[in-house]
C-alpha cells in the first residue's frame, strides 16, 4: 500500500495481488481502488484499558470501502492511538482473502498497543518574550478503563511568571466530544517590566470534537493586577467561549507549507463580573518556490463592553513583540496608561496586524554540514494598529481610525535550532509609528519544548 501510494511507475508484468492481474499501463497508485471490507478486529496490549476506546478511534477504519482509504484511516488511528498509548501497531491481514465468509474484499485488522506507565513524572524548560521556564508535571493515566488521565503541574519562570495547574481528561466522554476540567492559580509577570504583574486563579471547564476544529469552554476567574499604579480592583470573570482550529502546517515551529486558521468569540457576564464580547480572528500560510518559502500572516481583535460598561485592563488587546507585530517592543503599539499609574501599555480595544516574509535556508559549507545547525534566514515587514474605544461606543464605528492610525515595520531575522529550542534574532527597523509607541531594533526569542 506504501509502494502504492509513492510510486507512480508502472508495475512489472504477471503480478496478481488480490485476485487481480496488475495492467503495465496503469501506475500502482491506481490499484489501491480495490474494494475491501473489514470483518474482524484484534486488539492486544490493553491490560488496563476498555476495547471500546480502541474501537472507537478505528470507527472510521472499520468502515473503509477500498483500500486506499483504509490506509489513509488506519494511518490517523495510529496517530491518535498514541496520545494515550506508548505505540500502536495496526496491521492489515489480506492473506485469508476469503474471510472465512467467501469474500474477496474481506480482509482483517490486528491492532497491538503498548499502553503507557500509569505514573509519569517529566520536566521541561521552555522560553517564551525572553523568559526562561521549567515546568515539572505529574501524569496519572489510566485512572478509570476508558484511557482517562490526571496532569498537574508547576511551572517556574525566572521573572516570576509562576502556575499551577491540574487537569482532568477524559476522551469521547460523550460521542465524538472529548471533556476536560482544569483548575489554575498563575502569576504573569512581563521580562521587559512593560506589562503590569497580573495574577490570576478560577477553573474552565472544556468540550472538544475528538477529530474536529471546535470546543466549547466555560472560565470563571478572579484578576488581579500586583503591580503598583495600575488602579482596578480585582474582578470576577465568567465567560463562554467558542473556539475554531484548523491546522494544515507541515511544522508548526518553521513551517515551509500549509496554513492556520483560528477563530475564537468570547462573552462574559453571565451572571455576574466583567461584562464583555470579544473576538480574534488569526491567520497564515505558507508555499514554497524552490528554495524560498513564501508567508503571509495576520490578525484581527475586537473587544466590545456590554450594558455601556467599559472593558478592563486584564481583558485589553495588546500588540506589539516578535509573536505579534515585529519591530515594536511587547504591547508597545497602541494606548498607554497615565504616568501616575506606570505609563505601561494600556491595551486597546480594536486591533490588526498583517505582515509577509519570505525565507530560505542559509547555505553551509560542506565541511560544516554536518557540525552547525540548519538555519534559515527570513526578510519580512509587517502593518498593524491598535486603538482604545471610548467607554459606550461601538467598537465597529471605529474600524477607519483603526486602518488610518497604521504602523509600518521591515527585518531580517535568522532562526537558529539550539539544544534549548528555537533561537530568533531579528533586527528591525519601525517605518511608520506614533509618539506613544514603543519601537525596538532587536528582538530576540528562544522558543522550546524539551522533555
Amino acid at each position: 500500500l506504501q509502494l502504492g501510494m509513492e510510486d507512480q511507475r508502472p508495475p512489472p508484468d504477471g503480478i496478481t495481488v488480490l485476485g487481480h492481474t496488475l495492467d503495465r499501463r496503469k501506475p500502482l497508485a491506481s490499484y489501491l481502488v480495490f474494494p475491501c471490507r473489514v470483518t474482524a478486529l484484534e486488539v492486544k496490549g490493553n491490560d488496563r484499558t476498555r476495547r471500546e476506546v480502541v474501537e472507537r478511534e478505528m470507527k472510521a477504519a472499520l468502515a473503509a470501502t477500498d483500500h486506499h482509504q483504509l490506509a489513509v484511516e488506519l494511518a490517523h488511528a495510529s496517530f491518535r492511538l498514541e496520545e494515550s498509548f506508548k505505540d500502536a501497531v495496526c496491521e492489515v491481514d489480506c492473506a485469508d482473502a476469503t474471510g472465512g465468509d467467501g469474500a474477496d474484499d474481506a480482509v482483517k485488522i490486528a491492532v497491538h498497543v503498548q499502553e503507557k506507565a500509569r505514573h509519569t513524572l517529566s520536566y521541561s524548560t521552555a522560553a517564551k518574550d525572553g523568559e526562561g521556564s521549567l515546568e515539572v508535571a505529574w501524569t496519572v493515566r489510566h485512572l478509570l478503563p476508558y484511557g482517562e488521565r490526571l496532569r498537574t503541574a508547576v511551572s517556574m519562570g525566572l521573572n516570576g511568571s509562576n502556575q499551577f495547574r491540574a487537569m482532568f481528561a477524559r476522551p469521547h466522554a460523550v460521542e465524538g466530544i472529548s471533556l476536560s476540567g482544569e483548575a489554575f492559580t498563575e502569576a504573569h509577570a512581563d521580562p521587559s517590566q512593560a506589562l503590569p504583574r497580573e495574577k490570576r486563579r478560577g477553573v474552565v471547564v472544556r468540550g472538544a470534537q475528538h477529530e474536529g476544529p471546535h470546543s466549547v469552554s466555560l472560565e470563571v476567574c478572579e484578576r488581579s493586577w500586583a503591580s503598583p499604579g495600575v488602579g482596578e480592583r480585582p474582578s470576577l470573570k465568567v465567560a463562554l467561549s467558542h473556539r475554531a482550529r484548523r491546522d494544515t502546517r507541515d511544522d508548526p515551529g518553521l513551517p515551509s507549507a500549509g496554513a492556520l486558521l483560528e477563530h475564537e468569540f468570547e462573552v462574559a457576564g453571565f451572571p455576574v463580573g466583567a461584562h464583555f464580547w470579544r473576538e480574534r480572528l488569526s491567520a497564515e500560510a505558507h508555499a514554497a518556490r524552490g528554495r524560498t518559502v513564501l508567508s503571509v500572516f495576520g490578525s484581527f481583535g475586537i473587544l466590545q463592553g456590554l450594558g455601556g460598561l467599559r472593558t478592563r485592563l486584564s481583558d485589553k488587546l495588546f500588540l506589539g513583540g516578535p509573536s505579534s507585530l515585529r519591530g515594536f517592543r511587547p504591547g508597545g503599539v497602541g494606548p498607554r496608561l497615565a504616568p501616575t499609574s506606570g505609563g505601561g501599555p494600556a491595551g486597546g480595544d480594536l486591533s490588526f496586524s498583517l505582515g509577509t516574509a519570505a525565507a530560505w535556508r542559509v547555505p553551509m559549507p560542506t565541511a560544516l554540514a554536518g557540525v552547525l545547525p540548519a538555519m534559515r534566514a527570513q526578510v519580512w515587514t509587517n502593518v498593524g494598529s491598535a486603538i482604545a474605544v471610548p467607554q459606550g461606543e461601538s467598537a465597529v464605528t471605529f474600524l477607519p481610525t483603526l486602518f488610518r492610525e497604521t504602523r509600518t515595520a521591515v527585518g531580517v531575522s535568522l532562526f537558529i535550532p539550539t539544544a534549548f529550542g528555537r533561537l530568533e534574532a531579528s533586527l528591525c527597523r519601525a517605518l511608520v509609528s506614533r509618539e506613544s509607541d514603543r519601537p525596538t531594533r532587536i528582538h530576540l526569542r528562544l522558543e522550546s519544548e524539551l522533555n
